[in-house]
């Protein structure tokens, strides 16, 4: 019998690494609600456990430590992974991962607040794999026989495509079900689980796929040079966009020659503004604005960023664009021509104002590709907090800049885990009953920051500005609070905040939209839909963004960055609003507007 024959010590050393594997892949599949159903998750749990193990039986005894080396990348992966989708809400691109700028102190400073006990897992099992191999001498153990390995291969094959025609069953109902055509076929969303659909959350398809199609991505090209076909895609969508494009509007004509003061705010959940807490207001200042005369505003702007974090909601308000389908587009990208507001609104004064170095996120590249003429960086928020120092500059700076000028500030004390070392704490947030250490960090941060934007907003006054300036206010992104929320059973994109103030129009708009309608709004509130600055598409028309202006009654969903759909505004527009994302992509990897 072939079993008989098979060496003891390799095969139990073979069922240990597809234990460990397996429990691991369950573990995050499960833990990260990845899987609709347990049944899915065992499955390609087990055959991508089974196909990872296979190098056990096909390596000779000297090149066997290969196995263990295999078995610690894809739990330092999935690991990785976990850490990421914590915060991000996606999975982690392999190009984020070799980028060096990817790596800061921001990024570690989040660490901590994201580690749980069960992570533990990801080192302990693999570490007990090893030490188990060491002991048992599986490095020294004979090569096994050429019939056993074919037969291990055929094996571990069948395995790996059994548990991939069972999750690819899921796939082909969802196909089905989205585009309305039962003519899609088994083969066709097994097609489905690799390419760039594979490597978001929600095509989560295992680890062997992820691999694969992150490993062909990293070694393409990541720009590309359009075909015909592409260049048709987006002269198509612009064509079908054009009926939306945003309208000249006669209230907004005395703003052409405003200052512009567009504030990108962290984290900012919409659902907080304007909340009390034990007796106390939360957020004073926005809520004044929200209530003053002249204010745009929208609290359910919905969030379209992905792998590029923070950096990607200011690609959007920069640029109308959407962020690429993987990896950053502020680190691959930061180079391109890009549509910037800067150079829409055509002020010889223009500046960007950041806390942090301006290597972070690439900002020094995007500053310029923006068409900013000054980046302020490096701030050193010892004793004041982080947002207080970056509106105090930014208020010095204006006060000194000649008008009209445009400047971008991006706040950063409400950065995930919501710990400024350098900001007061309210004894009266801190003495709020029933809330966990997360949320109430949290609160601390946002009242820190609207207390911080009162002094900015009252700076501008006593120099005289404020009449002649239009304050955007808008959230990089969304961020789950509570404890509760980590959970990613729990977990939902929270909309988030759009406030423009000073802009002789008052109107709150309480339909969907999205952080991409953010960019043709301003461009409204501006008087800018008729400027010689704009850029212009081949067929000579206005580049005025992707989206919608928020004001378009017209407008009333948004699609948010992993494919969901909020609110409707009918087939024609909600169509558009999922062509822009792959039109966008294009692009930006073809530095569309060089």
């Amino acid at each position: 019998m072939l079993f008989n024959k098979l060496p003891r010590t390799v095969t139990f050393a073979w069922l240990a690494s597809v234990a460990v594997l397996f429990l691991l892949l369950v573990f995050f599949n499960i833990s990260n609600a990845l899987m609709g159903r347990a049944l899915w998750a065992a499955a390609i749990s087990a055959g991508d456990a089974v196909l990872l193990t296979l190098p056990l039986w096909l390596l000779g005894s000297r090149w066997r430590w290969i196995q263990l080396v295999i078995v610690w990348i894809v739990t330092l992966l999935l690991g990785a992974n976990t850490l990421y989708m914590r915060y991000c809400g996606d999975l982690l691109a392999f190009r984020l991962i070799f980028d060096p700028r990817s790596y800061n102190d921001m990024v570690a400073g989040t660490l901590p607040d994201l580690i749980r006990w069960s992570d533990w897992l990801y080192i302990l099992l693999p570490a007990a794999l090893t030490v188990l191999w060491v002991r048992m001498g599986v490095g020294r153990q004979k090569a096994v026989n050429i019939r056993v390995k074919v037969i291990a291969a055929i094996v571990s094959a069948a395995v790996y495509a059994l548990g991939f025609t069972v999750i690819s069953f899921s796939q082909l109902r969802y196909m089905r079900s989205s585009t309305g055509n039962d003519d899609v076929t088994l083969f066709d969303a097994m097609g489905a689980r690799f390419g760039d659909a594979a490597i978001i959350r929600s095509h989560w398809a295992g680890v062997t796929v992820f691999m694969i199609n992150q490993s062909v991505a990293l070694g393409q090209s990541a720009s590309i040079t359009l075909d015909d076909a592409q260049q048709a895609r987006i002269r198509d969508y612009f064509k079908a966009r054009a009926p939306y494009s945003p309208q000249r509007m006669d209230v907004f004509r005395g703003n052409r020659d405003k200052n512009l003061v567009f504030i990108v705010v962290e984290s900012l959940n919409s659902y907080i503004v304007g909340e009390s807490y034990g007796g106390h207001a939360l957020t004073p200042t926005l809520d004044s604005l929200l209530l003053a005369p002249g204010t745009v505003s929208c609290l359910q702007v919905y969030p379209q960023i992905k792998g590029g974090g923070s950096s990607d909601g200011q690609l959007i308000y920069n640029t109308g664009l959407l962020p690429i389908s993987s990896g950053s587009a502020a680190l691959m990208f930061g180079d391109n021509v890009l549509p910037g507001l800067p150079k829409v609104m055509g002020y010889d004064s223009s500046f960007e104002v950041i806390c942090e170095d301006g290597y972070i996120w690439n900002h020094n590249a995007t500053n310029r590709s923006n068409g900013y003429r000054r980046l302020v960086s490096g701030l050193d928020p010892t004793g004041r907090g982080q947002d207080a120092v970056i509106l105090e500059t930014a208020l010095s700076e204006i006060e000194r800049s000649p008008q009209p000028f445009m400047a971008e500030v991006t706040t950063v004390s409400m950065h995930f885990p919501y710990i400024d070392q350098d900001a007061p704490r309210y004894a009266w947030i801190d003495s709020l009953p029933d809330l966990d250490k997360t949320t109430r960090n949290y609160l601390q941060t946002v009242h820190f920051f609207d207390t911080c934007l009162g002094r900015f907003m009252n700076g501008l006054h006593r120099a005289g500005l404020a009449d002649n300036t239009v304050v955007v206010l808008a959230s990089d992104h969304s961020q789950i609070v509570s404890n509760a929320d980590l959970d990613p059973d729990n977990e939902r994109d929270q909309p988030i905040v759009f406030i423009a103030a000073n802009t002789g129009l008052t109107e709150h708009v309480d339909h969907p939209a999205g952080q991409v309608d953010v960019y043709p709004t301003v461009l409204q509130i501006m008087d800018r839909l008729e400027s010689p600055t704009l850029m212009r598409l081949p067929d000579g028309s206005p580049y005025t963004g992707l989206g919608m202006s928020i004001l378009d009654p017209r407008n009333k969903s948004a699609r948010g960055g992993r494919g969901e759909l909020f609110g409707t505004s009918g087939a024609r527009v909600d169509s558009l609003k999922t062509d822009a994302f792959s039109v966008s992509d294009l692009m930006i990897r073809s530095d569309y507007f060089k």
